[in-house]
């Protein structure tokens, strides 16, 4: 193997190539340090800027503080604050738990809290009211015009429920519908006019109603006539309940207009009838 002998100008150009490396080495270091003279200013305005914004944010926050301790004093409430100190709640919350108050501030924060619960329980009502209204509303479109045997099956199931039946103890019991609600009277009137052939002179009203609302009898009788549409001789001695002042019943006021029973006479006949007919609705359900 021959050796090759080293070119007498590669140590020149290792030289070369080295001294260039640090030169561009250099070239860097000096324009960075005038690129860093340039901004020299600039760094020093921008920090002084932005250190003085943070000492000013500092004091700001410091009498946003100050003037919130200060109304809470006064009896402010959180939200009452907060409308006049633009913090959010959690820096109010953190600021004022060490704040006590005199009585006479707890009293005013107790009475607006109060009448905060009161506002919103009214507007909570008021939407309530609304929503029920559209429900009942809707309701009342889906069920539309009643046909004939519509009524007679409502008339049936409204005598099943609130209707007297024929026992084995009163065999030969009577028609008798009692209720307080008119609508309910008004719809057996109609079904008992229409699908039971009996005459209004076959009708007796009979008034059920609290001791203490004696002296409305004559009003509370007009109202039921009223409502049945039946006249004067349709009218049965009223029948007095004897008045509880204790009672927890919502109808012992004096907007009460008692309970009103429909009874037929020489009905027995009927009564067997709507038995069977209840018969009927309960078979064809199974």
């Amino acid at each position: 193997m021959v050796a090759v002998p080293p070119s007498p100008h590669s140590h020149s150009l290792r030289v070369i190539r080295a001294t260039s490396s640090v030169s561009t080495a250099s070239r860097r270091v000096r324009r960075k340090k005038r690129e860093i003279c340039h901004n020299e200013h600039y760094t020093k305005l921008r920090y002084g800027v932005y250190f003085y914004v943070k000492l000013g944010s500092m004091m700001q926050k410091s009498s946003e503080k100050a003037k919130a301790i200060a109304l809470r004093r006064e009896g402010k409430t959180y939200g009452e604050i907060l409308s006049l100190v633009p913090v959010s709640k959690s820096t109010l919350s953190l600021w004022l738990r060490d704040v006590n108050l005199a009585r006479p501030q707890q009293q005013i924060i107790t009475k607006k809290r109060a009448a905060a619960q009161r506002r919103g329980g009214a507007a909570r009502r008021t939407l309530r009211e609304v929503s029920t209204e559209q429900v009942i509303i809707a309701a009342q479109e889906e069920i539309g015009h009643i046909t004939k045997r519509e009524l007679f099956l409502i008339g049936i199931a409204l005598y099943w429920a609130e209707g007297s039946k024929q026992k084995d103890k009163y065999p030969s019991a009577r028609v008798c519908f009692s209720n307080s609600d008119p609508y309910m009277v008004k719809v057996f009137m109609r079904w008992l006019r229409t699908f039971s052939g009996i005459q209004d002179d076959d009708i007796e009203l009979i008034l059920h109603i609290h001791e203490v609302q004696k002296s409305q009898v004559p009003e509370l009788q007009k109202h039921w006539l009223g409502i049945t549409g039946l006249q004067k001789k349709n009218l049965s001695a009223p029948v007095f309940k004897k008045h509880e002042p204790k009672t927890l019943r919502k109808n012992a006021s004096q907007t009460y207009r008692g309970l009103v029973a429909i009874r037929v006479r020489r009905s027995t006949i009927l009564n067997r009838r709507i038995k069977g007919l209840v018969k009927g609705i309960i078979a064809s359900v199974k």
